[in-house]
Parts: C-alpha cells; sequence; structure tokens
C-alpha cells in the first residue's frame, strides 16, 4: 500500500449532507415504456451561502421501464466550507470534486429506497463522474450568476472575471 506522510486536502470541509428530494413510485407497466434500458437523468448546481460557505447539489433521476417501473428521484446538497488556503480552485471543486463526493452518498439513497420495492434493490453502475460533469454547463448555476453579480464575493473566493 502506498502512503504518504502529509495528505494534500483541498481546502474545503463538508459539513452537512440533507436531501432535497427522495421519490420512488411504482407504476403499472405501459407500452411506451422502454424494455428495460431505464434512462438516467443528472442535475447539478451549486451556491454560494456565506463569505466561506457553498453547498453542492447533485440530482439524480431515473425513470421506468417494463423491466422496473418505477419513478425515482434523488436529490442531494452538501453544504462545505472553506478552511485555509484552498489547493483546489473553488470553480474545480464544485463542478468535479464535489459531485464525486456526493455520488456514493446518491448511490446510497437510490439502493436504500428501491430495496423496498416489488423489483428489489437498484444498483447503480460505476460512473465516470468527471465526463458526466463534463455535459453540464458550469455557467448555468446559481454560484456562477451570483459570482457574475458580485466582483467582491468572486474575490473572496479567489476568482476573477476572467476565471
Amino acid at each position: 500500500m502506498s502512503d504518504t506522510q502529509n495528505p494534500i486536502e483541498s481546502g474545503y470541509v463538508l459539513e452537512r449532507l440533507f436531501a432535497n428530494e427522495l421519490h420512488f413510485t411504482g407504476h403499472p407497466v405501459d407500452d411506451s415504456m422502454p424494455e428495460s434500458e431505464a434512462k438516467l437523468e443528472i442535475g447539478w448546481d451549486w451556491t454560494i451561502n456565506g463569505p466561506a460557505q457553498f453547498s453542492v447539489s447533485l440530482k439524480l433521476g431515473v425513470l421506468p421501464t417494463k423491466a422496473r417501473p418505477e419513478t425515482i428521484a434523488v436529490a442531494l446538497s452538501a453544504g462545505f466550507t472553506r478552511r485555509g488556503e484552498p489547493t483546489v480552485p473553488l470553480l474545480e471543486f464544485v463542478s468535479k470534486h464535489g459531485p464525486a463526493l456526493m455520488m456514493p452518498y446518491v448511490r446510497e439513497v437510490v439502493s436504500s429506497l428501491t430495496s423496498r420495492g416489488l423489483h428489489g434493490t437498484l444498483l447503480l453502475p460505476p460512473f465516470n463522474v468527471l465526463a458526466m460533469m463534463s455535459n453540464l454547463d458550469p455557467m448555468d448555476t446559481v454560484g456562477m450568476r451570483q459570482i457574475q453579480g458580485d466582483a467582491d464575493l468572486a474575490a473572496t473566493f479567489g476568482i476573477t472575471a476572467t476565471s
């Protein structure tokens, strides 16, 4: 096993994790449903909550299929606090590291919710979170609108107008 004497910390601390939405509904089988290939929908956002605090939100939805006629929607938010001088720029953290940290929690909630359903536990496949996040527009987030509207706020997080 490799080991390090001085682990490199990001400069952000996960303070809390909470659910915004937990939804699980069974449906009668419908001919309009696909046979078995469940369509996953992913959503993401982030928000500045204070001078050193921000939250990252991740949403995952699963649409019903004939093999698994269930609708699942899970939306979690994680509250982070900046501590010291970050080694990871904020925009990189909220668009890559934050969602990657949250994915195991999303996975656990989906497994837990579906374990009580007629079709048993849904185990989500492994995700390439970096590829998943590259398909989402970082400019279309609450956090970016906050920063673009307030240069002083952007500066407190080390973000320039050109970031």
